[in-house]
């Protein structure tokens, strides 16, 4: 079941796992995978329960559905899905992989020598170039 409470938004007591793909639809204008740990059946009902139309609903309602999801083009999708999740992982969770780490390090690097250079250029010495320090205080 799903409710609105006007306080906190939406709910949608649904599938996790089915969500996800329908939410990534929206967000890159069509791309739409069937994970392989979901039954073709629930992520059906799944796109029905959200009104996703007959024309993605039939992608993977036909007969030849299953035999689809093994063909290449549907392996594609299924590959270029897996590595936008794999390079969003990299840049959400610096816990995720030795890439993630080096990118995470990476940008406590680049704070801090903006930290450092914010307060370089806050001295006074090199705000007046060509004072000596007695005149500046």
């Amino acid at each position: 079941s799903s409710g609105i409470n006007a306080e906190y938004g939406y709910f949608f007591d649904r599938n996790r796992s089915t969500f996800e793909p329908i939410l990534y639809y929206y967000q890159s204008d069509g791309i739409i995978c069937l994970p392989s740990n979901i039954n073709p059946d629930i992520f059906i009902e799944e796109l029905r329960f959200f009104k996703m139309g007959e024309n993605i609903i039939s992608k993977f309602s036909t007969p030849l559905s299953k035999e689809r999801i093994t063909s290449s083009t549907l392996q594609v999708d299924q590959f270029k899905c897996h590595l936008q999740r794999q390079i969003w992982t990299v840049f959400d969770d610096p816990q995720s992989g030795v890439l993630a780490r080096l990118l995470g390090y990476f940008d406590q690097i680049v704070i801090f020598m903006a930290v450092i250079c914010q307060c370089i250029e806050s001295l006074p010495i090199l705000r007046y170039p060509g004072q000596n320090e007695e005149q500046l205080w």
